[in-house]
């Protein structure tokens, strides 16, 4: 991106750039970027490139605790696989997969206003880089939103992606936040005596792990397939 002129900033006022992702509707000669509706979760994903993505460029300081996304997503080979944004109207490289997520974030109507650290760090500047990098744990400590880009989406992500909200509507209908980690530790034992998979979840009227057996026994059978319960002792060695 060596066509593009950074503003330089300053490090130790914890000054950082964002990236304002104008939405598809602005005119590039007359538009100015606001930040309200940050909290609109109004993303849409086009499945054709109907314009290019065009952005501006923008220094705040996190000591004035701005709103902004931070943008996690795979770089991908960037020798390989590249697409032209416009950067303040001009026309910069980004690698595919960063292209992919703006467009993905990409509003309607209103700027989304994002970091993304291969834009808002200048890759050209070895000092800015180094500075930027010592703040990168407050960039996304301090982030309004973290949004995670895996990737375009097909028919068959869409599906699992349909699937996990509903496997997780029926875990928080199950009651699965009432297992802890002592609940899930107990479970070991019945996870290695039982070989008959969903069998151990079948409460009994003495078991002191009935509600656990239970709310596990209901969600298995409401969403139609056997647990991984191995699976769930590990998530059970979580902190809650």
């Amino acid at each position: 991106m060596s066509s593009y002129q950074y503003t330089p900033i300053d490090s130790h006022e914890l000054q950082i750039r964002v990236l304002h992702i104008l939405p598809r509707s602005h005119r590039a000669t007359c538009y100015t970027p606001q930040l309200d509706g940050l909290s609109d979760q109004g993303y849409s994903e086009s499945s054709h490139h109907d314009s290019r993505v065009s952005c501006t460029l923008h220094v705040v300081s996190l000591k004035d605790n701005p709103e902004y996304h931070a943008l996690s997503y795979c770089w991908g080979d960037p020798d390989l696989s590249r697409a032209k944004i416009l950067l303040d109207e001009t026309e910069i490289e980004v690698t595919t997969s960063l292209e992919q997520a703006l467009r993905t974030f990409r509003h309607e109507s209103i700027p989304m206003v994002f970091w993304a650290d291969a834009i808002c760090i200048n890759q050209n500047d070895p000092d800015d880089k180094a500075e930027q990098i010592k703040l990168m744990r407050d960039i996304y400590t301090c982030a309004s939103f973290l949004d995670v880009f895996l990737g375009g989406g097909t028919t068959e992500t869409d599906e699992a992606m349909d699937s996990t909200l509903t496997i997780g509507q029926a875990a928080f209908d199950a009651g699965i936040f009432s297992v802890t980690v002592d609940s899930m530790r107990d479970c070991e034992f019945y996870i290695r005596e039982d070989h008959e998979g969903y069998g151990f979840n079948r409460p009994k009227l003495d078991d002191p792990l009935a509600d656990l057996k239970r709310s596990l026994y209901e969600l298995a059978m409401d969403i139609g397939f056997n647990f991984p319960y191995l699976g769930w002792y590990e998530i059970g060695k979580r902190d809650y």
